[in-house]
């Protein structure tokens, strides 16, 4: 018999409320694999091992609990004994001296209860002391630390389906004793059998650790066919994988209320010796032996005593799974069979496998379906085999015979729908709209940037959802001026993306001020730069900036001489790029002078990694691993290209490092003469050059990128080019045949139209177009939604300048007049170089580098743009570049360059 039926899983999930409960970053000294059980040999004479609360986690409270805050070790190796345990809270130094425990017998779990409230307890870092003389043999103390957050919880329902079809065959006899309570009652005008009420009470065993959640199951009775159905009941659940216990490391905190064994000593590193003068292995180490501990030190002991053992807290995950009336399903072993003649007094058991429920058929009961419920136990850590036997109890015989069904394939359905549920319909960023694979996984941001799509993505995504836009499990972007100013101008930290612009090569690069994370050490560095990146230091390297200029002059009057068409792109690329190599490294790459984009620095491959790898910088090592078995040349060349611009800037940093006493102003010298600010020490070698690095790629792309689209804009709106052209001649001198450049001082002031078409430049094309998150460590409101602690926060600028609610419908043309009339868009619309404490430490280098390269070219050539039919092809992967080629011919203006 064949029957096809659907499976409806009512999963109920109880998670910590992430909005009311902020992250708390895990200890960082620990070791990050810790030290399990028996993994050491070394000879330990007492060891202690956490159970539920381990060294370096972080676990859930329940706030709204009234529970006492209990917790589970297990010892080994130890003397019949008692264990002190002191709760100690991190934050104010409390401690609170829980019930003892006994030190024996090994590997069994001992709960102790301590006197405070689960919901007394406060977010933060907390310690166990485990602290006993072993029998008057080594005395022992152990600490374990660990995080806890605080919070309510939150209760999301969803439904998943799955379809099936079993097998049901012949029948059997199972006389059976259930766990579960049951009652059938039958009515008037039916056949009463012997019984009219059958009822059988199961108690599960004792055990330490459990949760008390509720799991209802609707059992069924068949009329007796040539069939019978055997029912397998599943518990589908969401559970923490099963890690082992934990071994305490050395006491590091001395406890007020207990005094510390003789010769037992605070130990303030994990890497020490023991009282033998041997290195420890691991965390097993000998204490001495020559003490006891005082047991009568403090009558709070006996209020520990006297505490009652409540069981351990735990975020648990509870399922509640509702069967159709029409179910029939085959058991996955093979039936029991049991015979029985006197049906009417003897009873017979069969004790089924585990979690296996045998419903039987009844030839001689019409009755409603009975209901069954009985207590199911869900383990989120568990640290022992514990064995639950639900058996049934009933009378009938009949023939065996029975063909099992596979549920692995419903099972698995559901544990992994656990993790879609959760972000789905729980996380509290759920309300807001985005990509589906988005909302579960951060490979869609690493799918838009390796297709060079994520500007555009997220523009898009913003044209359909609106404002807010969620791009990742736990990532917000934002398009309005108001997110600006609440995400950049808070305070908040960076979030985990930058990681990816340390950890996205192969050689090592020291923290620099863009990558540093903490907000202190960012805010002393950018002081102690400040001065470098000031417009009257950077009108002190006019002079060295103007050198490059001036071979680049040079090189357009050739090509005005020759006539020859050329790429305008390359020759600002090679001028832009030894510009910053003068600045960042004491002399020119080189660029101008060989002519070769083959030489031209990796800057964007290493944009491309950083960016790449700052999706998913948990999965950097893999992400690299995997790349460098590609047989790829462009896989090879994403990751050598960092590697390959450090070592460069390495070479020349040493070299400049050999020249102490050089006069020369550039930004190298600036940074090797800062000083810490809390030591008065000159930066080491591996911060010099990580900054100098930072300076050449972050200046060299982005300048370069920004002339190519302002050229390209111009050569396409060609009375744009003209009323530029003839405002630079009505206000400014022509450039002397010794001048390579306009002088910076003053330049800006002088122009409008000049510089209302670079502004909308930023606006139409901007470079730097990668999501900069900000992390609120707390919550926060941002345009008016709020937004959970813990939070990546996000504004697009490419997305807030192509916005049709601030720009109007024609966001996508150039159009300089946008920023004239009465009412021009507000400055706040614009975001050229970010915002707050946080923005692009060298906006004034780059801008005086646009302004003078724009205004020295068009005033001392007119050019002949020869591919303005093409399209403009804008490709990004976080950082903008103009594939389009700018193909001209020029001719001078004036007289030839004769500097």
């Amino acid at each position: 018999m064949m029957q096809t039926s659907f499976l409806v899983f009512a999963a109920t999930l109880n998670l910590a409320a992430a909005s009311a409960v902020e992250p708390i970053p895990v200890l960082p000294w620990l070791p990050e694999n810790g030290l399990t059980k028996r993994q050491d040999d070394y000879d330990s004479t007492c060891s202690v091992f956490g159970i539920d609360f381990q060294g370096g986690g972080s676990y859930f409270i329940n706030s709204n609990s009234n529970d006492n805050f209990t917790l589970v070790s297990e010892f080994e190796g130890c003397m019949n004994d008692t264990a002190f345990i002191v709760l100690v809270n991190e934050q104010t130094s409390d401690e609170y001296e829980c019930s003892r425990l006994p030190t024996v017998p090994d590997d069994t779990p001992q709960m102790s209860t301590c006197p405070i409230l689960k919901s007394q307890l406060s977010s933060g870092t907390w310690s166990i002391l485990t602290l006993g003389n072993n029998g008057d043999g080594a005395p022992f103390s152990y600490q374990r630390d660990f995080t806890l957050q605080v919070g309510p919880q939150q209760t999301a329902t969803t439904t998943v389906y799955a379809p099936y079809t079993l097998m049901l065959q012949a029948t059997s006899t199972v006389e059976a004793t259930s766990t579960l309570l049951t009652t059938s009652k039958i009515p008037s005008n039916s056949t009463v059998s012997s019984a009219a009420t059958g009822v059988a009470t199961y108690t599960p065993p004792a055990v330490t650790m459990s949760t008390s959640e509720m799991v209802t199951r609707t059992f069924y009775r068949w009329t007796k066919t040539a069939y019978t159905a055997y029912m397998l009941i599943v518990v589908p659940t969401c559970t923490v994988p099963t890690r082992p216990a934990y071994g305490d490391p050395w006491l590091r905190f001395k406890p007020t209320m207990l005094p510390l064994p003789d010769g037992v000593q605070l130990q303030q590193t994990l890497g020490s010796q023991d009282v033998d003068g041997r290195p420890c292995k691991g965390r097993y180490c000998k204490r001495s032996r020559n003490s006891e501990l005082d047991e009568q030190s403090t009558p709070a002991r006996l209020q520990g005593h006297t505490l009652q053992n409540r069981d351990a807290d735990a975020p648990t995950v509870t399922s509640t799974t509702t069967l159709p009336n029409d179910l029939t399903v085959t058991v996955m072993t093979d039936p029991t069979t049991v015979t029985n003649t006197e049906l009417t007094t003897d009873t017979v058991y069969t004790t089924l496998p585990p979690q296996t429920v045998y419903a039987t058929a009844s030839s001689t009961v019409t009755a409603p379906a009975p209901t069954s419920t009985y207590a199911d136990q869900l383990y989120t850590r568990a640290y022992l085999t514990k064995t639950m036997c639900i058996v049934w109890t009933d009378t009938v015989t009949t023939t065996p015979s029975a063909t099992a069904t596979s549920w692995s394939e419903i099972r698995k359905r559901f544990d992994d729908d656990c993790y879609i549920i959760y972000y789905r319909h729980i996380h509290p960023l759920r309300r807001y709209n985005g990509p589906f694979i988005a909302s579960i996984t951060n490979f869609w941001k690493l799918w838009a940037v390796a297709a060079d799509r994520m500007p555009n993505e997220i523009e898009r995504l913003h044209a359909k959802y609106g404002p807010v836009v969620r791009i990742g499990p736990n990532d917000l972007s934002f398009n309005t001026p108001e997110a600006v100013t609440a995400i950049y101008k808070s305070g908040w930290p960076k979030g985990p993306f930058y990681k990816g612009f340390v950890d996205s090569g192969q050689g090592a690069l020291a923290v620099g001020m863009f990558t540093e994370m903490d907000e202190e050490r960012h805010a002393q560095r950018r002081r102690i730069f400040a001065r470098g990146f000031a417009m009257p230091y950077i009108r002190d390297m006019e002079s060295i900036i103007d050198s490059r200029y001036a071979i680049l002059r040079r090189q357009l009057d050739n090509f005005a001489r020759s006539g020859e068409v050329f790429d305008l792109r390359r020759y600002i690329t090679y001028c832009t790029v030894d510009i910053l190599g003068e600045l960042a490294f004491g002399e020119a790459l080189g660029n101008q002078r060989d002519c070769d984009p083959a030489k031209i620095p990796p800057v964007s491959e290493v944009l491309w990694a950083a960016i790449l790898f700052g999706q998913v910088p948990w999965a950097a090592i893999q992400i690299k691993t995997l790349l460098a078995k590609l047989p790829s040349a462009n896989a090879r060349a994403l990751l050598d290209g960092r590697d390959r611009m450090i070592e460069m800037a390495v070479r020349n940093v040493t070299a400049r490092l050999r020249k102490p006493d050089t006069d020369r102003n550039d930004m190298l010298g600036m940074i090797m003469s800062v000083t810490e600010e809390k030591t008065g020490k000159p930066l080491e070698m591996p911060h010099i050059v990580s900054e100098a690095f930072s300076l050449l790629v972050g200046g060299t792309h982005t300048t370069g990128n920004t002339l190519h689209a302002l050229f390209a804009n111009l050569s396409r709106n060609p009375e744009c080019l003209r009323r530029f052209v003839t405002e630079l001649d009505e206000r400014l001198p022509p450039l002397k045949p010794d001048q390579a450049a306009y002088h910076i001082a003053g330049l800006e002031e002088k122009l409008d139209f000049v510089n209302a078409c670079i502004r909308e430049n930023y606006r139409k094309d901007p470079v730097a177009t990668f999501n900069m998150p900000r992390v609120p460590p707390k919550g926060a409101v941002v345009d008016g939604d709020y937004v959970p602690g813990g939070t990546q926060c996000s504004v697009n600028i490419h997305a807030l300048h192509h916005n049709p609610t601030l720009w109007g419908n024609d966001y996508d043309v150039y159009n300089p007049d946008r920023w004239y009339g009465k009412q021009p868009p507000h400055v706040d619309f614009l975001n050229m170089f970010n915002a707050g404490k946080r923005s692009c430490v060298g906006q004034n280098l780059a801008r005086t580098n646009v302004l003078k390269i724009a205004t020295t070219l068009l005033g001392a050539c007119e050019f002949d743009f020869l591919n303005t039919e093409e399209p403009m092809v804008m490709v990004s992967h976080g950082d903008s570049d103009l594939r389009t080629p700018i193909m001209v011919k020029c001719k001078l203006r004036g007289e030839p360059f004769a500097g």
